[in-house]
């Protein structure tokens, strides 16, 4: 540590007369005050120097940060003057100096020298005594007063009344600004909107867990952070693409067809009074439910009325007439035939099968419709942002020149990249 201090401060020395020190301790005290007030100012000097070509740098090119940039640079220009004003502060070895220079004629300095020697003669000691006796009767508010440094404030006068200056002066910028400023907040307003939409698909799959449904989850929770992060209009455009392209190819292909069969199938069975339940758990598209009328209706076949087994077996085959699943087809046919046959066993074995294969399907169709509702708020939040871009602040754009060139940019439902 000595060595360190050594290169760090190449005049700081170890002395061992406390009285010297003690009575050269309030010329230490100015001396520090007047070394940190400086540094202070020269600091802040460099600070608004800084930030005034940022500032004139800004009228060149649009840039929406610059304030905030200046804030980060002073206070790092600070807090680096004050750890240089900290490690190169006066110590006792200038402040003898400087009380020397006050008329004592090296005297403070020569004694602090000699008392770093381990043995002392009578004359050592005279000159002591001398050097303290002259030190104590100097005055040191007279000698050392506190003064304001006139070349600095000078200085930090012109670099206020510049970047008054430039701060009064409009910019050419200001309208691109704005724009950028608009862009960012509505990127903000659509990055909680992409929020709910998650927290939207964690509870429906918290009720009905789904792999699809969890790749969704995670694509959508990149997308905030990748929003976050956006700065531009063709950044957050970009993520929004990348992203509802994921949630496309998570959803399965023939959902139409899916949704027409679930739906006949719907409609036949609640035409009867004994196949009315099924049908409305078709309809609500609830998977478990879905399974479990069916269930239902499997441990009850043996109770049914011939009559009541026949319009169940018609219902199933006017479905199976509009199906466009060959495999939901051939179920429905088989189940009502099994209706038909008088085979009970047969007949409840086959409606709890075609139940199975309805709750996947009612399942595979309940994560497509999620998927495909996270994609709309998907493209509802492009469209958000580029109406952001081009509206309010369209004058300014077309003044400024410098609103974004992509064609897509500012088409609701592009990718703008």
């Amino acid at each position: 540590m000595k060595k360190l201090k050594a290169k760090l401060i190449p005049d700081s020395r170890i002395f061992t007369d406390r009285q010297l020190q003690e009575a050269l301790r309030p010329v230490i005290t100015r001396l520090r005050g007047e070394h940190y007030l400086i540094a202070l100012l020269r600091a802040a000097a460099v600070a608004m120097a800084v930030s005034l070509l940022l500032l004139i740098f800004a009228f060149l090119r649009p840039w929406a940060d610059v304030l905030t940039c200046c804030l980060i640079l002073t206070g790092a220009i600070l807090l680096l003057a004050a750890a240089l004003a900290v490690i190169s502060r006066p110590g006792l070895w200038e402040a003898a100096c400087q009380v020397d220079a006050k008329g004592l004629k090296e005297r403070v300095s020569t004694a602090l020298e000699l008392s770093c020697r381990s043995s002392g003669t009578e004359l050592q000691t005279r000159q002591r005594e001398d050097a303290l006796r002259h030190l104590q009767a100097l005055d040191i508010e007279a000698g050392f007063p506190l003064r304001l440094p006139r070349r600095e404030g000078k200085v930090l006068l012109t670099l206020a009344l510049l970047l008054v200056l430039v701060n009064i002066i409009p910019n050419p910028q200001r309208g691109e600004v704005e724009r950028q400023m608009a862009i960012r907040r509505e990127i903000a307003q659509q990055q909680k909107q992409v929020e709910k939409v998650k927290n939207d698909l964690v509870k429906k799959n918290e009720k009905a867990p789904s792999v699809r449904r969890e790749e969704g989850i995670k694509a959508l929770e990149d997308l905030q952070r990748k929003l976050h992060e956006a700065k531009k209009q063709e950044q957050a455009m970009k993520s929004l693409a990348s992203t509802e392209e994921q949630l496309k190819k998570l959803v399965l292909d023939g959902q139409e067809d899916v949704n027409s069969d679930l739906q006949g199938l719907s409609r036949a069975l609640k035409q009867e009074e004994i196949g009315r339940e099924m049908g409305d758990k078709l309809a609500a598209g609830d998977s478990r439910e879905i399974k479990k009328s069916f269930d239902r209706m499997a441990e009850k076949v043996s109770a049914l009325s011939t009559d009541d087994r026949q319009k169940l077996a018609a219902s199933l085959n006017q479905a199976a007439t509009s199906a466009n699943d060959g495999d939901l087809k051939s179920q429905l046919n088989q189940a009502a035939r099994s209706l038909n046959s008088g085979s009970a066993q047969a007949a409840g074995s086959k409606l709890s099968a075609l139940g199975a294969t309805l709750g996947r399907m009612g399942e595979q169709s309940a994560v497509n419709a999620d998927l495909a509702r996270a994609q709309m708020a998907l493209q509802s939040a492009r469209t958000g942002i580029a109406t952001a871009a081009s509206s309010g602040t369209g004058a300014n754009m077309a003044s400024s020149g410098a609103s974004c060139q992509h064609p897509g940019c500012n088409t609701p439902g592009s990718n703008g990249t």
